[in-house]
């Protein structure tokens, strides 16, 4: 029994390996016994290509989805970039953080205010309403009420003030003079009337750079603006809004800056505008001492260029974004939105409201008092 039940298992073995190289064929024992596998192996073929391009089918989709999802977000993030430097360069986006940030407080902030004289007390339309008609070109108690001030808040005298530059001469401006700055934000001027009002000086934005892009743009009403300022008799100087974030980008704004003003020429100071934007930006990102550099560099392209710098920035950011010490060799104009200024520094103007009214100029426009 045993030798039967081994002789029928060396038959089988011997038939299984006699079929094995002969799954192709067709015909015969051979074909019959390799016919269910050959159908085996073909459904499994089968089903392992189908299940393949099935998987590589979704994944072609879940790809597309994907890359579809990624291309949305730059789209979104492209267009974001876009309308946050579209208003960098209006100048909406710095209008609306220095009305932020400027305010010392919600109940101790107050807008369209004159600066405080002890001499003599101006009637604060004046300064900041349409139709005013100041004239402060013989005004001995303005000239006085204008220094009195200044050392009132600051508590500097005259001694400590940076010296000017052969190109400029501060007492083309009368102290206690009337001045407005602008940029393509403020729109339409008539710069006639804008005279009229009494208004002595303007600063005019040139050109600005980009806080995410870092590109640099021009103001797109800087030529009506100076051209037709300056065609008026009010005394110019432009301003660069920085976003430079080391010196050789701060040179690169000085030169840019020198070179749309020359079919123009200017009367005051080229200034450098530091400040935040809305969103932050690259310039308020780095350190203090980066940031000091900065405008260490533009200023002193300025003035080898023979022209006068000055610096603009607000109280807090003289007090916690530059190195004060480091900057003392040039002039400044200081920007707080309040009935004194609490910087303690030297400075020469004060932009003391960013809601002022002059006749002239549609809506709101920066205001300026003239020290020196």
């Amino acid at each position: 029994m045993k030798k039967q039940i081994l002789k029928i298992g060396i038959i089988t073995l011997i038939m299984i390996c006699f079929s094995i190289p002969s799954f192709a064929s067709k015909s015969g024992i051979r074909g019959i016994i390799n016919k269910p596998a050959s159908s085996a192996f073909k459904s499994l073929q089968s089903k392992t290509l189908e299940a393949v391009t099935d998987a590589l089918i979704k994944k072609q989709i879940s790809d597309n989805a994907e890359k579809s999802e990624i291309n949305i977000k730059m789209d979104e993030s492209k267009k974001s970039v876009a309308i946050r430097e579209a208003d960098e360069a209006s100048g909406k986006a710095a209008a609306e953080h220095k009305n932020a940030l400027e305010a010392n407080s919600s109940s101790n902030a107050q807008q369209n205010v004159k600066p405080q004289a002890k001499a003599k007390e101006f009637d604060s339309s004046e300064l900041t309403t349409p139709d005013s008609s100041i004239d402060n070109s013989s005004s001995d108690n303005n000239n006085d009420s204008a220094t009195d001030n200044n050392t009132n808040n600051t508590d500097s005298s005259t001694d400590n003030k940076p010296q000017n530059n052969p190109s400029f001469d501060s007492s083309i401006i009368p102290a206690g003079s009337l001045g407005i700055d602008v940029s393509e934000f403020n729109g339409y001027i008539d710069w006639q009337a804008v005279a009229n009002s009494g208004v002595k000086f303007a600063y005019i934005r040139v050109a600005g750079r980009f806080s995410v892009s870092a590109s640099i743009y021009d103001d797109a009403r800087f030529d009506y603006n100076i051209a037709q300022a300056k065609a008026n008799g009010i005394k110019v100087g432009v301003y660069f809004f920085t976003q430079a974030v080391n010196a050789d980008e701060a040179i690169e704004e000085a030169r840019y800056t020198i070179e749309k003003i020359k079919p123009y020429g200017v009367d005051l100071p080229i200034v450098i505008d530091s400040e935040n934007v809305s969103g932050g930006g690259r310039h308020s990102a780095i350190s203090t001492a980066s940031r000091t550099e900065v405008i260490k560099a533009f200023c002193d392209e300025v003035s080898n260029a023979g022209y006068t710098p000055m610096l603009y920035a607000s109280t807090w950011w003289l007090n916690n974004k530059l190195d004060m010490n480091q900057l003392n060799g040039y002039r400044v104009w200081v920007a707080q939105y309040y009935d004194k200024v609490t910087y303690g520094g030297s400075y020469n103007v004060w932009q003391y409201t960013s809601t002022g009214r002059i006749t002239g100029v549609n809506g709101n426009v920066d205001c300026n008092y003239w020290y020196n």
